[in-house]
């Protein structure tokens, strides 16, 4: 918070206002330390309170909801979580990490790749084994939400997130688009947090385990 950390502006981040990443208080007033230190304290309770699993906050969803909350959009991005798709989007990768029920030829990544693709064609109403509509549905959708489309496709893009974090669009579809959109922040802020961790010599990551990293 100390070194006004931010998302360079694009009219994505712009409408959505993801941009800021050293807000104190999100915009329902809440002190977004405070929404930080619940989870750590829920993580270390979760025997006793469930309320990380019950929130669907895993490994799945976590760089989604850390982005979310630090960008002042706690309550919204709980809820935006929270959604069915999201739900069986985060169970299906799960699931499909484990060792145990996995095709032993089938990479983990690939697994999980695959798991969670399936319950999107669910959800679109889409049989897996037609493989051609289902490309071409993937297709669609990554040329919808795509960052290279033209400002006046973006900013329908960006009223589409918005429409979907206030709740007030509930197609799953839509819920999944907003996903991808709000994951290419997500995983920005995540590979930056990795690479400026303070190490336990106080020292911080050096150029190497950087280079490494990335």
């Amino acid at each position: 918070m100390a070194f006004h950390v931010k998302f360079k502006d694009s009219v994505i981040s712009n409408i959505i206002g993801i941009n800021d990443l050293d807000l104190r208080r999100d915009v329902d007033g809440n002190a977004i330390g405070s929404w930080l230190s619940a989870f750590i304290n829920a993580h270390a309770d979760i025997v006793k309170d469930p309320f990380i699993s019950v929130m669907n906050i895993n490994t799945y969803t976590y760089n989604m909801i850390n982005l979310l909350v630090r960008t002042g959009k706690g309550v919204a991005g709980l809820n935006f979580i929270c959604n069915p798709i999201i739900r069986d989007m985060a169970s299906a990768y799960i699931n499909a990490s484990g060792e145990f029920g996995r095709n032993s030829r089938v990479s983990k990544f690939q697994a999980q790749k695959d798991a969670v693709k399936n319950v999107i064609l669910k959800y679109a109403q889409i049989d897996p084994k037609d493989t051609k509509k289902a490309d071409a549905f993937f297709e669609d959708i990554e040329k919808e939400t795509s960052p290279n489309n033209r400002k006046d496709k973006l900013e329908e893009l960006g009223r589409l997130v918005n429409k979907v974090l206030a709740g007030e669009n509930k197609d799953q579809i839509d819920v999944y688009k907003a996903w991808l959109v709000l994951d290419k922040y997500a995983k920005a802020l995540s590979r930056f947090v990795a690479v400026t961790k303070i190490d336990t010599k106080k020292q911080g990551n050096t150029l190497l385990a950087q280079a490494a990293y990335e």
